[in-house]
């Protein structure tokens, strides 16, 4: 089973055991937080003139709002796969299918998986390279789990402990994801 420790104390008095399984700690797992909104740009195109993908709504005069159901569907369907590229003049554009697809992820209250090799990744209209996965994660976890955790109390009490000197044992899920949610923690201790 994974284990990440978090602590900001070098010799911290106690040490909590937190696992993710666990009824009382399960909110903050990607798959059970609430659904939440997306604002994008508008970005006005030959498919899309209004600058509105599918599922969005215009939210102001340069922006639109896309519901999202499922935090896990959020990155999945962020992902660009290799049938949703398309090459015009030797550059490579999103077709279509890419914003359809993300439409009915983003809608899906169940996680779903994306068929096909990883070309990139789309945030905000903006496309970025397989190379820039990292720049990408820190924008799914700490920009957007980060905002949707941060009012949640099992949260505020992790980040509390942390002020308090204790050591997370973080337990429970993937190695990956609590990695993301130790560096979420000790950004949100800092950043007070």
């Amino acid at each position: 089973m994974a284990r990440v420790i978090v602590t900001t104390n070098q010799n911290p008095p106690f040490f909590i055991e937190i696992n993710l399984n666990d009824q009382k700690w399960s909110i903050l797992q990607p798959n059970n937080l609430p659904p939440f909104k997306i604002e994008e740009l508008k970005r006005p195109c030959p498919a899309y003139p209004n600058g509105i993908f599918p599922g969005g709504e215009e939210n102001s005069t340069d922006k639109q709002i896309s519901r999202v159901c499922n935090f896990t569907n959020y990155i999945e369907f962020s992902k660009i796969v290799s049938d949703e590229l398309t090459s015009i003049s030797e550059q490579q554009f999103l077709t279509t299918k890419f914003y359809n697809r993300r439409k009915d992820g983003w809608e899906s209250t169940k996680p779903l998986q994306k068929k096909g090799g990883v070309q990139g990744y789309c945030l905000n209209g903006d496309v970025y390279g397989i190379s820039g996965q990292e720049t990408v994660e820190k924008i799914f976890y700490g920009v957007v789990y980060r905002s949707l955790v941060q009012k949640i109390p099992e949260f505020i009490y992790l980040q509390q402990s942390l002020r308090d000197g204790m050591c997370l044992i973080l337990t429970g899920s993937d190695e990956i994801f609590l990695g993301y949610l130790a560096e979420v923690l000790l950004m949100s201790v800092q950043s007070r």
